[in-house]
């Protein structure tokens, strides 16, 4: 697909509620923006985070944003793109500078307890171990939280792989409908995890 259509064409149809299409775009620039992502995280927040974790939160706040962006032409949208990957990198560093600090604090301020260094080969306590799914969970309880009719078509999409045709027949709507409800959905969920992130 991404061969067959100039990025033009792709963006075109992704403005008009075409998820297929928005998935070639951003999959025309994933290695590129991934490869990326690894050079900016640290070996010490890619313990907790992967690439793709960046990547999905990028594309979640790239498709909320879509009606804003603004064609300058060839290679604008990939500029566009990397620049959304780039804030969300900063954002999971800020955050895990963040949780890092708070946990030192916290063993430095509990009387009786050894130093960190004691414990050879205990890398991370229980709570920082907890932490490598806290992007996802955080994910899950953002679609939880999303109103019936948004989360029931983020699951179908998302979570069971159904196209827009397979869950507009599900649900009884026409495929616009369910595109428009989908683009709001997912808007939403980029707001919400937003959120959460500079809460953390």
């Amino acid at each position: 697909m991404a061969d067959e259509h100039p990025e033009a064409d792709l963006l075109e149809r992704a403005r008009d509620g075409d998820d297929e299409a928005f998935a070639a775009l951003c999959a025309r620039h994933e290695a590129r923006l991934r490869r990326r992502v690894e050079l900016r995280l640290s070996p010490a927040v890619k313990r907790r985070f992967a690439a793709s974790d960046v990547l999905q939160l990028a594309h979640l706040e790239a498709h909320g944003k879509l009606p804003d962006f603004e064609d300058r032409g060839p290679g604008s949208f990939g500029r566009w793109l990397a620049r959304i990957v780039d804030l969300k990198a900063k954002e999971l560093v800020r955050h895990h500078a963040g949780t890092a600090k708070r946990a030192v604090q916290a063993e430095l301020t509990r009387p009786g307890r050894p130093t960190l260094g004691a414990f050879h080969g205990a890398d991370t306590s229980p709570s920082q171990a907890a932490m490598g799914s806290e992007l996802r969970g955080a994910i899950r309880r953002a679609i939880e939280n999303l109103p019936p009719n948004y989360r029931e078509v983020v699951e179908l999409r998302q979570v069971r792989g159904l196209s827009t045709a397979e869950v507009a027949e599900r649900l009884g709507k026409t495929p616009d409908m369910v595109k428009g409800t989908y683009s709001r959905a997912l808007a939403k969920l980029a707001r919400d995890l937003k959120l959460h992130g500079s809460d953390a």
